[in-house]
């Protein structure tokens, strides 16, 4: 359910400890590798903070004092947050400010609103990417065209080259013949 870090991982001592892991391993690595029972936490930092991560579908130590249970009761709540998970008081009063939160016709308009200008402004975002990218690959070709006409150009100018040193030659011959 939960890890609890210090200096080492208190309540799951099994856990093996390495402060470099945390820091340089993606948090998401890091829950799914706990869920499949091979996690790898750190403790405290060379920050100085002190991590607690918690797993909505963990699992309580056989010791679990009264304040895990609470928080596990506070977890599966948050995971799915209906009336079947309410196992205490406080999963109670929270679902009650939730109930009536979601009862608010306003609070459910302005929350579409929101999500809604945020899908915008997302979609917008995604839009102005496809144009730069589009802008960027017009610019690459153009860059591909430009160098390609300056290689057929310097081919030109090499036969050019070559052809005026052939007539160098043939008129240089001539003229040695006629001396």
């Amino acid at each position: 359910m939960y890890y609890e870090v210090r200096s080492g991982v208190i309540t799951h001592p099994h856990i093996p400890y390495n402060d470099e892991e945390i820091r340089s391993a993606d948090f998401f690595e890091l829950s799914a590798q706990s869920r499949t029972g091979s996690p790898r936490h750190s403790a405290r930092g060379s920050d100085g903070i002190r991590r607690i991560f918690l797993y909505v579908d963990g699992d309580l130590p056989e010791a679990a004092g009264e304040n895990e249970k609470r928080l596990r009761n506070l977890l599966c709540y948050i995971g799915k947050s209906t009336e079947e998970n309410v196992k205490d008081e406080n999963t109670g009063k929270l679902n009650t400010i939730v109930r009536k939160t979601k009862e608010k016709k306003d609070i459910g308009i302005r929350y579409m609103k929101t999500w809604e200008r945020e899908r915008e402004l997302i979609q917008a975002g995604r839009n102005e990417e496809h144009i730069n990218t589009e802008i960027e690959r017009q610019r690459a070709d153009n860059a591909e065209q430009r160098a390609k006409s300056a290689e057929q150009r310097a081919k030109s100018a090499e036969q050019r080259a070559e052809k005026a040193e052939a007539r160098v030659k043939e008129l240089e011959a001539i003229f040695s013949a006629a001396k």
